[in-house]
């Protein structure tokens, strides 16, 4: 699956970034640069909602769930474990 383009940030994105002390740019790097991705469901824009992992720093692991359909990326959600 080649690297969305466009990304959109949905209204729930917007409200976790600053609750969970998470970066715009670090979620994206996620989703271009994956350890790990699993497909979840269909999603609501068409795409295919995915969730994606790496290993961000000290052993934490970032999990973003984005909806991508073709060159566009909706980002839903995001946080560590």
């Amino acid at each position: 699956m080649p690297a969305p383009r466009t990304f959109h940030l949905t209204r729930h994105l917007k409200l976790r970034v600053d609750q969970r002390e998470l970066s715009v740019d670090s979620l994206k790097d996620v989703i271009k640069c994956p350890d790990w991705r699993h497909q979840q469901r269909r999603g609501e824009r068409g795409g295919f909602v995915y969730r994606f992992e790496k290993t961000v720093f000290e052993g934490k692991t970032l999990v973003v769930v984005a909806e991508v359909k073709k060159s566009e990326c909706w980002i839903i959600s995001g946080f560590f474990i």
